[in-house]
């Protein structure tokens, strides 16, 4: 009986074992149930929000510069030189003004002159040597009027210094001239004729010869006067001989 109850305790264990090692057996077996779209999702998205820690590079498009060179071309000239033509025609030749011009006697020319007489001779008693200088720029007015400055001292202390105008004239086709002018300025009597006042006028005119040169040598015969009238007791007379000679503008005797 003992033996009998052995056996099937035997069985019994030998039969637990291997309901157990079948249960395990079938567990481990069973298939592995497949994630749903949206738990992939999920995942993907998780593991896409961890950072990973490695460094993308992101490459850049590489621009090649490209260089345009323009091509230059030089055209080479002839460097001929064309000569001039000439004509054969003659060079008209301007005729020179008629001599009976008044501009003809000094055509933009400068002249100085110096002058010796006398003051007074006539009409007082107050005879006196006189010396005087005048100087003509090399300008007209109004085409022929001739500015003129100038003064004049006699040894009895008079004095006059004028600044006016003159008109020279030349007599036809001769070498003579003739320049009336009227001037105005400073008078000082000094010991000679008193004319009652500083403001003076010198009215006159000068008659010369001209030489090739332009110099020129002649008479001056002026009144000078208080410009009240020409009485004698409105004015005194200067009379001298004149020695005009043209200058360059650069004050050299030409």
């Amino acid at each position: 009986m003992k033996t009998s109850y052995a056996k099937w305790a035997a069985v019994a264990l030998l039969t637990g074992t291997i309901a157990f090692n079948g249960a395990s057996a079938l567990a481990g077996a069973m298939p592995y149930e497949q994630p749903s779209v949206l738990d992939r999702a999920l995942m993907d998205i998780q593991e896409q929000s961890q950072p990973t820690g490695e460094t993308v590079l992101v490459e850049q498009p590489v621009v090649e510069e490209t260089t345009v060179v323009e091509e230059t071309t030089v055209v080479e000239e002839d460097a001929t030189l064309e000569m001039p033509e000439f004509s054969d025609e003659p060079i008209a030749v301007v005729e020179p003004a008629p001599a009976d011009r008044v501009v003809a006697v000094q055509d933009n020319q400068s002249f100085f002159g110096l002058s010796i007489g006398a003051y007074d001779p006539f009409t007082h008693d107050d005879l006196a040597a006189t010396l005087g200088i005048e100087y003509q720029p090399g300008i007209k007015i109004a085409g022929f009027l001739q500015p003129i400055f100038g003064a004049f001292a006699t040894h009895d202390g008079s004095f006059m210094g004028y600044g006016g105008l003159g008109a020279p004239i030349q007599l036809g086709s001769s070498n003579w001239m003739l320049m009336p002018s009227a001037a105005v300025g400073y008078y000082e009597e000094g010991d000679g004729y008193d004319l009652g006042q500083h403001v003076a006028y010198r009215i006159g005119t000068e008659l010369a010869y001209v030489f090739e040169n332009k110099s020129r040598l002649g008479l001056n015969a002026h009144v000078i006067t208080n410009g009240k009238s020409f009485d004698t007791d409105d004015r005194t007379e200067v009379i001298s001989l004149v020695y005009t000679m043209p200058i360059g503008f650069d004050g050299l005797w030409d």
